[in-house]
């Protein structure tokens, strides 16, 4: 079993142990008995009510047993609609990240700006013969 989930369901469980028992028990018994067989033994989880810090898989664990088992039905319609939203807002920031025009006229860009940048400088080196020339030319003030 994945440890990451390991440990959620011991935040899962502790975090079951504060709702209400008439909530508690229309949670089926299946699912708590794999909660408890497959957490975590040697994590040790203290549930916080004022300022509870779970994890993101604890979270999504507990809205999906809320949702289909202790929500009515408008409040599942809510949180239906609520989850269709985060999914069509997390496509649409995916389809803005990895839009390939985007991409692509990105990287020219960064391309173009980055070789102007880091082109050396060609530096003249004077030859000799060069040299010696300047120098009888200064003489003469050619």
């Amino acid at each position: 079993m994945n440890n990451t989930y390991s440990l959620s369901y011991v935040e899962v469980l502790e975090i079951l142990k504060h709702i209400p028992k008439e909530d508690y028990e229309k949670i089926p018994k299946e699912k708590i008995e794999f909660y408890e067989n497959n957490k975590d033994k040697n994590y040790v989880y203290i549930y916080n009510p004022v300022n509870p810090k779970i994890s993101r898989k604890t979270d999504a664990i507990l809205i999906n047993l809320y949702k289909n088992y202790i929500a009515k039905d408008d409040e599942k319609e809510k949180i239906n609609h609520i989850l269709k939203l985060n999914e069509m807002k997390n496509e649409q920031e995916k389809q803005e990240n990895f839009d390939l025009n985007n991409i692509f006229n990105n990287k020219k860009s960064e391309i173009k700006n980055n070789n102007v940048d880091t082109l050396p400088v060609e530096k003249k080196r004077e030859t000799r013969f060069k040299k010696f020339i300047d120098k009888i030319k200064k003489i003469f003030n050619i």
